[in-house]
């Protein structure tokens, strides 16, 4: 190899530039603009199997290419791309956007970071690890729920994983059941997937969560019956149902969570007029000194909500409930 000469594996500088052109027959001193010669090249003879270089020459009908192989004009193969020593090609120069790419931009197929259904790819994380949600021939992996492109892949709650805290059941500051919530915690260290997570009661009414919605370590999330701050109270929800699905009942009524792949219950909480606070325009608030989903089915660790939101009703949605008295 000439002196002042670099080799450099040609699928490195593809890669980088697939993006943006077209991966056949890519003219490479036209993209990079560091070469004497132009032109794309294509096989009559053995791909790679003869090597030249500067004052080398090559058998008739073939010239010596940039990668530094003989090539027939029609040869499309590349073997190695030479680059001058002086000649430093930075991401800028092959593609401005490659100045924020990730390491795993560089990768083609799975942990390429976009699902390709073509390769039979259900996931892809930017990465190829297994244990991560997304395997390393991008399937999701057992026990895992993936969304999105680039994929994020998290396990849904299990049993006692996920607390029900608090509940508005009889709304005053709007018509009932307009202003309906309930709120979950996470009380662990743990993000999970809450896609396909069901809440019923055991009377036969049930909704799914039907849409990606995640729930970060020590976050509340609320789920109600009415997106519209204008009519359901003044409050936030972060998963809306059809109320016709899901109604909280004034009196004797459950909360179930259910784990998207099997029966197992996350959490229940079975409220009574008997045992629970039953104020109306007043939330059902678990005092923060009872998060737990076993504590959170004793009437007496609830408590009526204390502080005024959104329309004047009474409760904490979104917060962490204060101690009760």
């Amino acid at each position: 190899m000439p002196r002042g000469i670099t080799a450099v594996h040609c699928k490195d500088v593809l890669r980088s530039v697939k993006s943006r052109f077209a991966m056949h027959r890519i003219c490479l001193a036209s993209l990079l603009g560091l070469f004497a010669t132009t032109g794309c090249f294509s096989p009559t003879v053995t791909p790679c199997a003869i090597s030249c270089g500067a004052g080398d020459s090559c058998p008739d009908g073939t010239s010596c290419g940039l990668d530094g192989f003989c090539h027939s004009p029609d040869d499309e193969s590349v073997c190695s791309v030479l680059i001058p020593d002086a000649a430093v090609v930075d991401a800028s120069e092959l593609d401005a956007d490659l100045s924020d790419a990730s390491p795993a931009d560089a990768t083609v197929g799975c942990g390429d970071g976009v699902i390709d259904p073509d390769n039979n790819e259900v996931c892809d994380d930017f990465n190829t690890n297994n244990t991560d949600g997304c395997s390393d021939t991008c399937q999701v992996e057992k026990g895992f729920i993936c969304v999105n492109d680039p994929s994020e892949c998290h396990t849904p709650p299990g049993v006692g994983q996920l607390i029900i805290t608090e509940i508005h059941k009889d709304p005053d500051a709007v018509n009932d059941p307009l202003g309906e919530w309930f709120e979950i915690y996470n009380p662990t260290g743990e993000t999970f997937q809450l896609l396909n997570t069901v809440f019923s009661d055991d009377g036969g009414e049930q909704q799914t969560i039907n849409v990606p919605l995640t729930i970060a370590p020590n976050q509340n999330l609320l789920l109600g019956n009415n997106a519209d701050t204008l009519s359901n109270g003044g409050v936030t929800l972060d998963f809306a149902y059809p109320d016709f699905l899901f109604v909280l009942a004034n009196g004797n009524d459950e909360i179930v969570l259910i784990e998207p792949f099997g029966l197992a219950e996350i959490d229940r909480v079975e409220y009574r007029d008997a045992t629970f606070p039953d104020t109306p325009g007043r939330s059902l608030s678990l005092s923060s000194t009872a998060y737990s989903s076993i504590s959170n089915n004793i009437g007496a660790n609830w408590c009526e909500g204390q502080a005024a939101f959104g329309d004047g009703d009474l409760g904490s949605p979104g917060e962490i409930n204060p101690a009760c008295p």
